[in-house]
């Protein structure tokens, strides 16, 4: 009779980095401390490091089991990364996390639990643990977000797929520079995988380290969604109303005093600030009316 090992799913674990040093041994260090009791490995991913990345990366070859480095470094872009990284993996679960996040013990075991070969699995993203001393958290993820009143989608930083389901879908969307997973997840429940919540698939979540960053990463956000708007409207994707829109304009204009003294409205107000002139990028770039 077959063990219980031989019947779980080989899972191959890909990282994208690049000049992740910084953070990758914390990472790595998660990993190692997994529960899973399946056949797994670990696919570093390198886009292009300057820093000592790959080194730090090839140091833990004696502590993970079937750890690679392998090089994606020909064209910037995780999505690039994530897909020659699964032309390589021999897992026949494909499960995807970022290098400067925190995989919680139990991750793979609870994706394995999860997943089936109809499946998307996206797991739980912690915003607290790595983030208690940066910015107000002012997000909490207790299910996976329907992104723009149209699909839900998983975070292509918590995410599980079969090989088999990758290679039909053609990967990643190597042209999104960002939103490369709502792009995938919305192709695959498209393409009838449905979309699952593996609530115990916990990643603690870092957030940007400096307010400009941070604003810079959701102004990319509204930039890319207007570029979904553009691919998917013919899909069922439907422009914002905008009468809530000018709503929260008048709001923001006859409270701008109440928000500059609360830091937490201050920031949820720069944040969509920032989101915003990112859609009116977008409309100009992708050539859509999506403000």
């Amino acid at each position: 009779m077959p063990d219980d090992a031989s019947r779980l799913p080989r899972i191959s674990v890909i990282i994208a980095m690049r000049d992740a040093a910084g953070t990758l041994v914390e990472q790595l260090e998660a990993l190692t401390q997994q529960t899973y009791t399946g056949w797994w490995e670990v696919l570093l991913v390198d886009n292009g490091s300057t820093d000592a990345s790959c080194d730090l990366g090839r140091s833990y070859e004696g502590r993970l089991r079937n750890l690679r480095v392998i090089d994606a470094s020909e064209r910037p872009g995780c999505a690039h990364a994530r897909n020659v990284a699964a032309v390589h993996a021999r897992g026949e679960v494909l499960a995807f996390c970022d290098a400067d996040d925190v995989v919680s013990p139990g991750w793979l075991a609870a994706i394995a639990d999860d997943w089936a070969p109809e499946l998307l699995v996206g797991g739980r993203l912690d915003f607290t643990t790595l983030n208690k001393r940066n910015w107000p958290i002012i997000v909490d993820q207790d299910n996976l977000e329907v992104h723009l009143n149209y699909m839900g989608a998983a975070p292509g930083s918590n995410l599980a797929i079969s090989r088999e389901a990758f290679q039909q879908l053609g990967g990643f969307t190597e042209s999104y520079v960002y939103g490369e997973d709502v792009d995938f997840s919305w192709r695959a429940q498209l393409a009838g995988y449905k979309l699952v919540y593996a609530r115990r698939a916990v990643i603690a979540w870092r957030t940007k380290p400096t307010l400009r960053l941070l604003l810079k990463q959701v102004y990319k956000v509204g930039k890319i969604d207007a570029c979904l708007y553009r691919d998917y409207r013919d899909r069922g994707l439907a422009r914002e109303r905008v009468a809530p829109l000018a709503r929260t304009t008048a709001w923001l204009g006859t409270h701008c005093f109440e928000v500059a003294r609360d830091p937490v409205a201050r920031l949820r107000w720069l944040q969509w600030l920032a989101y915003r002139v990112g859609r009116l990028a977008g409309s100009a770039t992708y050539r859509v009316f999506y403000p």
